[in-house]
C-alpha cells in the first residue's frame, strides 16, 4: 500500500499529452488540453489607466484648487498634457494622460463657485493602474498541457489567442464487472443492483473534455473481462474498468492485469473510502482499475484519473 502523494507521482510520471494535436477556436477550447506553450503579445494593462471615477492630477498639486482642462473617457485618447494646477476629469479605465501621477476621487472632491476642482479627502492613492502590472510583454503566462477552464479562457483572449492549438480529446473507454449488475433501464431481481457507476463515470470524463466511451457490463468472468480489456487497449488511450480491484475471490484484476503482462505499479492506496485500486501500463496506455464502490470510484477517478 502507498500513500495518495506518492501514487500521484507514479501517474504523472508515465502521463503525457497525446502527440495529435488540433487548433480550435477559442470559443470552442473549453476543457481542452492546451498543447502550446502561450506568451503575451503587449503588456496588460496596455497603459496607464484610471483605476477610479475622479480626476488625474499632480500629487504635488492636490493642496490647491485644480482647473479641469478636459474630460476622458473609457477608451478615448487624452486630449492634453497636465501642466501645474491642473486636472483631467476621467473615467474608469480611461488612459491616465501625461503629466498626472494620481487620481483624486469623485467622493474626495468638491467643486469651487468657478468650477474648479477642490480635495477634500485626508490622504488619497494613485489609483493608477500601471501599464504591465499585471502581465508584462513577452512573458511566459500559459503551460503546454494546462486543462483550458473559464479563467484560462479569458487569459487567452486578453492576449488575441483567438485560434488554439490543444491536444485531440483522449478516449477512455469504461465497463463495469459485477455479476450482480444491471443497467438503469432494467428492473433488479432480488439479487441484483443497477449499474450507476458508468453514468458517473463517463459523466465526470466527459466534464474533462475527454471522449467516454462506455462498453456496458461484463459478469465476474476472468476471460471475458480479460478480452474485453485488450479490445478497448486498441482503440482508447485509457482503459477503466469498476469492481473486481479488491481481494474477493470473484476480484479477478489484479490477476488479469500480471497475467496479461501490464506493468503494475501499485494495487493500493492509503485514503478511506477508495482504497483498492489497481493502476497499470501497456504500450503508452493507462488501465485502472477501480472500485465498484460509486462513492470510492468518485474519488480515485478525481484524484488519480482526471486529466
Amino acid at each position: 500500500m502507498i500513500s495518495l502523494e506518492l501514487a500521484e507521482e507514479i501517474i504523472s510520471r508515465h502521463a503525457r499529452c497525446t502527440d495529435e494535436t488540433e487548433i480550435v477556436s477559442l470559443d470552442n477550447a473549453l476543457n481542452r488540453i492546451l498543447a502550446e506553450d502561450v506568451f503575451s503579445d503587449m503588456d496588460m494593462p496596455p497603459f496607464d489607466k484610471s483605476a477610479m471615477d475622479g480626476y488625474a492630477c499632480r500629487r504635488e498639486d492636490i493642496s490647491q484648487p485644480l482647473t479641469i482642462i478636459e474630460t476622458i473617457a473609457a477608451g478615448s485618447e487624452p486630449k492634453n498634457t497636465l501642466s501645474i494646477g491642473q486636472c483631467a476629469k476621467i473615467m474608469t479605465g480611461a488612459k491616465v494622460p501625461v503629466g498626472a501621477n494620481c487620481v483624486i476621487t469623485i467622493e474626495d472632491t468638491s467643486l469651487t463657485n468657478d468650477g474648479k476642482v477642490l480635495f477634500i479627502g485626508k490622504n488619497t492613492s494613485d489609483n493608477i493602474c500601471k501599464r504591465g502590472e499585471d502581465i508584462i510583454s513577452g512573458i511566459h503566462i500559459l503551460q503546454m498541457g494546462l486543462l483550458i477552464n473559464p479563467q484560462t479562457m479569458a487569459v487567452l483572449a486578453s492576449v488575441g489567442k483567438t485560434n488554439v492549438l490543444v491536444a485531440k480529446k483522449l478516449n477512455i473507454g469504461v465497463f463495469c464487472t459485477g455479476s450482480e449488475l444491471i443497467e438503469p433501464d432494467k428492473k433488479p431481481s432480488g439479487v441484483q443492483i443497477r449499474n450507476s457507476n458508468a453514468s458517473q463515470i463517463v459523466a465526470q470524463i466527459t466534464s474533462t473534455g475527454s471522449v467516454a466511451n462506455y462498453y456496458g457490463i461484463i459478469a465476474d468472468n476472468r476471460e471475458k473481462i480479460s478480452q474485453k480489456i485488450n479490445e478497448l487497449l486498441k482503440t482508447n488511450h485509457i482503459v477503466l474498468i469498476t469492481g473486481g480491484a479488491s481481494v474477493g475471490d470473484f476480484d479477478f484484476i489484479p490477476e488479469i492485469f500480471q497475467q496479461s503482462g501490464f506493468t503494475v505499479h501499485f494495487q493500493k492506496i492509503r485514503i478511506q473510502p477508495g482504497k483498492p485500486v489497481i493502476y497499470a501500463t501497456y504500450n503508452k496506455k493507462h488501465i485502472f482499475g477501480l472500485s465498484g464502490n460509486p462513492v470510492s470510484s468518485f474519488l480515485q477517478f478525481e484524484l488519480l484519473v482526471k486529466p
